[in-house]
């Protein structure tokens, strides 16, 4: 093969080469632009547990639900519930205390039916949760579960704590007066 023959055939073999590889980058560029979606993330890691997004977004889901007004302001309130909640349940999986599946039941059909109630119907229910009741009953089962072994602990905490009349008479009366928040009278 003559020499310029050659040269001209391993040219036109790298220009190939080389719009293969610019195709196959650009073709790479569009996929990972395409795959940057945020599906979900950690906003909290409390012990062993995390809390993601979806969770707080669900609580956020679940206020709307039951009447409340948009708020950005529930949102920071319900991540600071969820906190509480894990820290709780943690402490109560320690302390071996259990919550029956029975239980778990009996207080999901009670809060489906009183979202069902409050939304107007289940068809008004599931287009503002964006998914059927019963896929909604599925993802709120271990949150709910979570929630009642917390609430289990800390009534066995609350239980043990008696307070007086005059024990929150001396609490009040002890406080400096500059620090109480001054509000304007409502009833006279």
């Amino acid at each position: 093969m003559p020499s310029d023959l050659r040269s001209r055939v391993t040219t036109d073999s790298m220009k190939n080469f080389s719009s293969l590889l610019l195709l196959i980058l650009l073709a790479c560029t569009f996929q990972a632009k395409s795959q940057e979606k945020l599906i979900d993330r950690v906003v909290a890691t409390v012990g062993s547990g995390i809390i993601l997004q979806s969770d707080v977004d669900m609580q956020y889901s679940q206020y709307l639900a039951n009447g409340g007004t948009p708020s950005d302001d529930f949102k920071c309130t319900a991540l600071q519930q969820l906190i509480m909640t894990k820290l709780l349940s943690q402490q109560a999986a320690i302390d071996s205390i259990e919550v029956s599946e029975a239980e778990v039941d009996d207080q999901l059909n009670a809060r489906m039916r009183e979202m069902t109630r409050r939304a107007g119907g289940k068809e008004r229910l599931e287009g503002f949760l964006k998914r059927s009741l019963l896929q909604y009953k599925e993802e709120m089962r271990p949150v709910l579960s979570e929630q009642m072994r917390a609430e289990k602990f800390q009534n066995t905490i609350i239980s043990k704590i008696t307070v007086t009349p005059q024990e929150v008479k001396k609490y009040f009366e002890g406080l400096d007066q500059d620090s109480l928040p001054a509000f304007n009278t409502e009833v006279e």
